[in-house]
Protein backbone atom coordinates (compact mmCIF):
# COMPACT_ATOMS: atom_id res chain seq x y z
CA UNK A 1 0.00 0.00 0.00
CA UNK A 2 1.18 3.15 -0.82
CA UNK A 3 -0.26 6.03 0.77
CA UNK A 4 -0.31 9.60 -1.08
CA UNK A 5 -0.81 12.85 0.96
CA UNK A 6 -2.13 15.66 -1.10
CA UNK A 7 -3.71 19.19 -0.12
CA UNK A 8 -6.50 20.25 -2.31
CA UNK A 9 -7.86 23.50 -2.70
CA UNK A 10 -9.89 25.54 -5.21
CA UNK A 11 -11.13 23.05 -8.48
CA UNK A 12 -9.37 19.85 -7.06
CA UNK A 13 -11.70 20.63 -3.88
CA UNK A 14 -14.68 20.49 -5.52
CA UNK A 15 -13.56 17.37 -7.58
CA UNK A 16 -12.93 15.11 -4.66
CA UNK A 17 -16.39 16.17 -3.44
CA UNK A 18 -18.23 13.45 -4.63
CA UNK A 19 -15.51 10.72 -3.06
CA UNK A 20 -14.76 12.96 0.12
CA UNK A 21 -18.60 12.64 0.70
CA UNK A 22 -18.74 8.71 0.33
CA UNK A 23 -15.90 8.28 2.67
CA UNK A 24 -17.59 10.41 5.16
CA UNK A 25 -21.23 8.78 4.99
CA UNK A 26 -18.70 5.86 5.57
CA UNK A 27 -16.91 7.07 8.29
CA UNK A 28 -19.68 8.90 10.67
CA UNK A 29 -21.77 5.45 9.92
CA UNK A 30 -19.88 4.24 12.51
CA UNK A 31 -18.79 4.07 16.36
CA UNK A 32 -19.34 6.44 17.60
CA UNK A 33 -21.25 8.29 15.37
CA UNK A 34 -23.58 6.30 14.01
CA UNK A 35 -24.90 8.70 11.80
CA UNK A 36 -27.52 7.42 9.34
CA UNK A 37 -27.35 9.68 6.23
CA UNK A 38 -27.18 9.63 2.38
CA UNK A 39 -24.47 10.60 0.07
CA UNK A 40 -26.63 13.08 -1.07
CA UNK A 41 -27.21 14.42 2.60
CA UNK A 42 -23.55 14.96 2.99
CA UNK A 43 -23.18 16.71 -0.48
CA UNK A 44 -25.81 18.90 0.54
CA UNK A 45 -24.07 19.79 4.24
CA UNK A 46 -20.25 19.84 2.66
CA UNK A 47 -20.69 21.85 -0.47
CA UNK A 48 -21.25 24.92 1.17
CA UNK A 49 -18.20 24.66 2.53
CA UNK A 50 -16.24 23.67 -0.42
CA UNK A 51 -17.24 26.97 -2.43
CA UNK A 52 -15.11 28.82 0.36
CA UNK A 53 -12.25 30.13 -0.95
CA UNK A 54 -10.04 29.41 1.92
CA UNK A 55 -11.16 26.07 2.04
CA UNK A 56 -9.29 22.81 2.18
CA UNK A 57 -8.90 19.02 2.03
CA UNK A 58 -6.08 17.29 3.05
CA UNK A 59 -6.79 13.67 1.32
CA UNK A 60 -5.15 10.34 1.54
CA UNK A 61 -4.92 8.68 -1.56
CA UNK A 62 -4.04 5.00 -2.29
CA UNK A 63 -3.48 3.90 -5.93
CA UNK A 64 -5.82 6.99 -6.91
CA UNK A 65 -8.70 5.85 -4.58
CA UNK A 66 -9.70 8.23 -1.35
CA UNK A 67 -9.24 6.50 1.70
CA UNK A 68 -8.68 9.17 4.02
CA UNK A 69 -9.54 12.91 4.32
CA UNK A 70 -9.88 16.03 6.50
CA UNK A 71 -11.66 19.10 6.16
CA UNK A 72 -10.85 22.60 7.25
CA UNK A 73 -11.00 26.46 6.98
CA UNK A 74 -11.32 29.36 9.34
CA UNK A 75 -14.26 29.35 12.04
CA UNK A 76 -15.74 32.16 11.22
CA UNK A 77 -18.82 32.14 8.20
CA UNK A 78 -19.27 28.00 9.82
CA UNK A 79 -22.09 26.71 10.61
CA UNK A 80 -24.03 28.56 13.74
CA UNK A 81 -23.52 25.19 15.91
CA UNK A 82 -19.63 25.37 15.10
CA UNK A 83 -19.21 29.08 16.25
CA UNK A 84 -21.91 29.75 18.79
CA UNK A 85 -19.50 27.81 21.49
CA UNK A 86 -16.53 30.19 20.53
CA UNK A 87 -17.83 33.13 20.65
CA UNK A 88 -19.56 32.55 24.11
CA UNK A 89 -15.68 30.86 25.28
CA UNK A 90 -14.08 33.93 23.60
CA UNK A 91 -10.69 33.98 21.23
CA UNK A 92 -10.26 32.01 18.30
CA UNK A 93 -6.74 31.53 18.04
CA UNK A 94 -6.66 27.49 17.54
CA UNK A 95 -7.34 24.59 15.74
CA UNK A 96 -10.60 22.84 16.31
CA UNK A 97 -12.45 20.08 15.81
CA UNK A 98 -15.56 18.76 17.38
CA UNK A 99 -16.73 14.80 17.98
CA UNK A 100 -19.48 12.96 19.15
CA UNK A 101 -19.86 12.28 22.94
CA UNK A 102 -21.36 8.83 24.01
CA UNK A 103 -21.93 7.19 27.25
CA UNK A 104 -19.40 4.84 28.46
CA UNK A 105 -21.55 2.27 28.97
CA UNK A 106 -23.82 3.20 25.20
CA UNK A 107 -24.41 -0.55 24.24
CA UNK A 108 -24.34 0.14 20.39
CA UNK A 109 -20.15 0.66 21.12
CA UNK A 110 -18.86 -2.41 19.41
CA UNK A 111 -16.66 -4.58 20.98
CA UNK A 112 -12.91 -3.65 20.89
CA UNK A 113 -13.96 -0.35 19.72
CA UNK A 114 -10.89 2.10 20.67
CA UNK A 115 -11.07 5.35 22.71
CA UNK A 116 -9.80 8.06 20.14
CA UNK A 117 -8.77 10.65 23.08
CA UNK A 118 -5.28 9.43 23.54
CA UNK A 119 -3.92 9.90 19.44
CA UNK A 120 -5.66 13.02 19.53
CA UNK A 121 -3.74 14.30 22.92
CA UNK A 122 -0.83 13.14 21.42
CA UNK A 123 -1.11 15.51 18.99
CA UNK A 124 -1.58 18.41 21.60
CA UNK A 125 -4.87 18.61 21.59
CA UNK A 126 -7.64 19.21 24.25
CA UNK A 127 -10.99 18.82 25.34
CA UNK A 128 -12.09 22.02 26.85
CA UNK A 129 -14.64 21.90 29.54
CA UNK A 130 -17.66 23.70 28.66
CA UNK A 131 -17.09 24.00 25.30
CA UNK A 132 -19.53 22.17 23.34
CA UNK A 133 -22.63 22.13 20.81
CA UNK A 134 -25.43 19.56 19.50
CA UNK A 135 -26.10 18.62 16.25
CA UNK A 136 -29.06 16.99 15.08
CA UNK A 137 -28.96 14.02 12.89
CA UNK A 138 -30.69 10.39 12.08
CA UNK A 139 -29.04 7.45 13.49
CA UNK A 140 -28.59 4.05 12.39
CA UNK A 141 -31.15 1.62 14.01
CA UNK A 142 -33.29 5.03 14.93
CA UNK A 143 -35.62 5.42 12.12
CA UNK A 144 -36.43 8.27 10.15
CA UNK A 145 -36.26 11.30 13.26
CA UNK A 146 -32.82 13.05 14.02
CA UNK A 147 -31.63 12.89 17.62
CA UNK A 148 -29.86 15.49 19.25
CA UNK A 149 -26.05 14.25 19.43
CA UNK A 150 -23.89 16.23 22.06
CA UNK A 151 -20.05 17.33 20.44
CA UNK A 152 -17.18 17.92 22.25
CA UNK A 153 -14.95 20.40 21.05
CA UNK A 154 -10.94 19.67 21.40
CA UNK A 155 -8.46 22.54 21.05
CA UNK A 156 -4.81 23.00 19.88
CA UNK A 157 -3.08 26.67 20.04
CA UNK A 158 -2.22 28.05 17.07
Amino acid sequence: MSIAVETLTGPRLIDALPDVARLRIAVFREWPYLYDGSVADERHYIEPFARRRDAVIVAAFDGGQLVGATTGAPLLGQHPEFVAPFAAHGGLDFIAFCAVVRAAGDPRRPEGARDLAPFWCKRDYAPVDGLVTSFDWREVGDGPEEVANRMQFWLRRL
